[in-house]
């Protein structure tokens, strides 16, 4: 029978505690370094790929999943009758300016031809509320390389408004939680704003536009985007109160967007009209 010494009997669990957390430490640096792009702005993160290569590309950015980001996927997959890409998941949120960090990143890593589509939008405030078949001959019809959705109010430096085409409707602004373009131009801008981590990327969206009208167009009368900030009940309308495809209709403009964007406060008004399934 092995006699244990009082100090070994003490010295053993020590050891195995200094063991398991070795070994724990390791395991997490093999892991981030795994995940972890040489560049130090951004990430290789861990994403849901589209089934099959597509002329539009749906791309969102999320860190973590919760019902929003479900939402979303489901509306897309869904109403929107397309395939979705998720960015970011599992990765550390350093700020605002991660989100066209990461995009450029993964536009580089999908190899997409110049001529291809991207749809960007937010995660966890926007629904889906149509097919997308007809979302790119529509983005055509503006002849812009980027299209940006519109809202209310110039954020988050309303000293920029000024700078702005006035527009035929009360929606004026650029908002960077929604925007569709061609990969290039896509890239070509991300590239100029030369981003950081911590930057605002709504506020990099603004002074974009307005130092490229040529290449920017703003969706003024929300045929593609409809930012709800500064709405009520009263502006939109469901056109299929009783379920079915759950198109939107915006009563100023008399237009059926493809993505409603529950921007700011409205989030509220977004989860009003479009509950979060249990």
């Amino acid at each position: 029978m092995v006699q244990w010494s009082v100090s070994e009997a003490v010295l053993l669990p020590i050891f195995c505690l200094f063991m398991f957390v070795g070994g724990f430490v390791l395991a997490k640096r093999i892991y981030r370094k795994k995940y972890k792009q040489e560049h130090l702005n951004t990430l290789n993160c861990v994403t849901f790929s589209p089934d099959a290569p597509e002329r539009l590309i749906v791309l969102t950015v999320a860190t973590s999943e919760n019902p929003e980001l479900d939402r979303l996927i489901t509306s897309i997959l869904g109403v929107g009758n397309h395939s979705v890409e998720v960015i970011g998941l599992g990765c550390k949120w350093q700020g605002f300016g991660n989100k066209p960090l990461w995009l450029a990143e993964k536009i580089r890593a999908m190899r997409l031809k110049e001529s291809d589509v991207v749809l960007f939008v937010d995660a966890y405030d926007v629904v889906c509320c149509r097919t997308l078949k007809q979302l790119v001959s529509i983005f055509k019809v503006f002849k812009k390389d980027i299209v940006f959705s519109a809202e209310l109010g110039c954020h988050p430096d309303p000293s920029l408004a000024p700078k702005f085409p006035v527009s035929q409707t009360s929606h004026r602004f650029p908002n960077a939680g929604g925007f569709v373009g061609y990969a290039k131009a896509i890239l070509e801008m991300i590239d100029e704003m030369a981003p950081r981590p911590d930057e605002d990327d709504q506020l990099m969206v603004c002074k974009y536009v307005i130092n490229h009208p040529d290449k920017c167009g703003i969706d003024y009368r929300s045929q593609i985007f409809l930012s709800l900030y500064g709405l009520d009940m009263d502006s939109i309308e469901r056109t299929d109160p009783v379920g079915g495809d759950g198109v939107l209709r915006y009563k100023a403009t008399q237009t059926l967007p493809f993505v409603v964007h529950g921007n700011g406060p409205s989030k509220s008004l977004l989860n009003r009209v479009f509950p979060i399934s249990n």
